[in-house]
């Protein structure tokens, strides 16, 4: 697959993403089985995260979050069992990696998908992901690329997701969780995780109205 092709169909991925872990582990598959694409792909979701509505970003913001923790658990196994073999239909080296394919996302409200409740996946548990379908030019996963591509724009993806104005608040919950997780996995640099959080703070603050006056009611 050409590299246009890959950002056509990851376009379109992301497009049809949902609230569901299902959903966002499956983009988020796909995103890794293309890391070599990785700077194109990450904007992809950055340019989409423009154009889409204030839902729609916080998925986005829970994708990045199953790119990173995917990450961190496949850097892992990638020091427990390092060993790289060739591959003789290609250039690159196929990762010789099988870690746990149990990846567990930040603790957020995320919808779960009712229809793959009822669906038999191919022996496969429910949001699952195997990471040894990776490839890789080199032992990749151990610089954690997208991590680094989500610190460098993370100032640029909170404004996307909690906006200035009062309908931005509706994501301040979720995206609060996400940069608490990032922190306690030491995923992301505290410092940085602690300017974001003043950023929230802020926005919050901006968005108090004064409560409600309600008259009596004549009794």
């Amino acid at each position: 697959m050409d590299p246009f092709e890959v950002r056509v169909r990851f376009t379109e991925h992301l497009k049809h993403l949902g609230a569901s872990r299902d959903s966002i582990l499956k983009v988020a598959a796909y995103a890794l089985e293309h890391f070599h694409q990785c700077d194109d792909l990450f904007n992809c979701i950055l340019e989409q995260m423009n154009q889409a509505n204030l839902r729609d970003r916080l998925n986005l913001l829970y994708l990045f979050d199953a790119l990173c923790n995917i990450s961190i658990q496949t850097a892992i196994s990638m020091r427990r069992k390092p060993s790289v073999e060739s591959d003789p239909k290609s250039d690159r080296n196929v990762l010789d990696i099988k870690p746990s394919k149990k990846i567990k996302l930040t603790d957020i409200d995320v919808k779960e998908d009712k229809q793959s409740e009822h669906k038999e996946l191919d022996g496969a548990k429910k949001n699952e992901f195997d990471a040894s379908k990776v490839s890789s030019p080199d032992p990749f996963f151990s610089s954690n690329p997208y991590i680094a591509l989500v610190e460098a724009n993370l100032a640029n993806i909170i404004d996307n997701v909690v906006p200035k104005g009062p309908n931005g608040t509706v994501n301040l919950s979720g995206t609060r969780k996400v940069l608490s997780s990032w922190r306690s996995k030491n995923i992301i640099p505290a410092d940085l995780i602690h300017q974001m959080e003043d950023t929230l703070k802020g926005r919050q603050v901006e968005n108090v109205h004064e409560p409600a006056f309600f008259p009596k009611r004549n009794l």
